[in-house]
């Protein structure tokens, strides 16, 4: 009994290898530098330069309140000899919270250009996203990495010059 269980687990696990190589075999992985293929775009000058149209916009807003704080804070310690010691501290309570919200300003600038980055380049990332897919169907293989996610792959599955025809860029 325990030669014929031995016997029924050696074929049970030769059998789940060759369905596991067979399988693996039949999994195909295309390799695509997508940041080199992002930078041929056409339309990524006009984006980046909605990007950086609106970071200007942000920073010259952040510019003229971190001014308006520096006069703030120059105007008191100009005055400061003469305030009482409850006004110093009303006045330092002002100064710190005016800071916080500035602090808290440039946080929200940096989400909004993420925000306005993720919305002006999705169009050009979409594009380029379903190339892929087309020529890896056509190609026949089951997934599409980017190249920068590997530290080796066989130049072999780069499917980068196919992409580029789909999308109409030059080699």
């Amino acid at each position: 009994m325990k030669k014929l269980l031995n016997i029924l687990l050696a074929v049970f696990a030769f059998g789940l290898l060759g369905a596991t190589t067979s399988f693996a075999q039949t999994k195909k992985i295309a390799v695509l530098n997508t940041e080199k293929i992002f930078s041929l775009m056409p339309e990524k000058p006009a984006a980046d330069s909605a990007v950086y149209k609106y970071q200007e916009e942000l920073y010259k807003e952040l510019s003229a309140k971190q001014k308006v704080l520096q006069e703030k804070a120059a105007d008191f310690q100009a005055k400061e000899k003469d305030y009482s010691a409850t006004m110093k501290d009303l006045k330092t309570k002002e100064l710190q919270d005016e800071q916080a919200r500035l602090e808290e300003f440039y946080s929200t600038i940096e989400n909004e250009l993420v925000e306005k980055q993720s919305k002006v380049y999705k169009p050009i990332t979409d594009k380029i996203i379903n190339a892929a897919k087309e020529v890896a169907k056509e190609k026949g293989y089951s997934y599409v990495m980017d190249a920068n996610s590997f530290i080796y792959f066989d130049e072999l599955d780069v499917i980068d010059a196919a992409v580029k025809a789909k999308l109409g860029l030059k080699q």
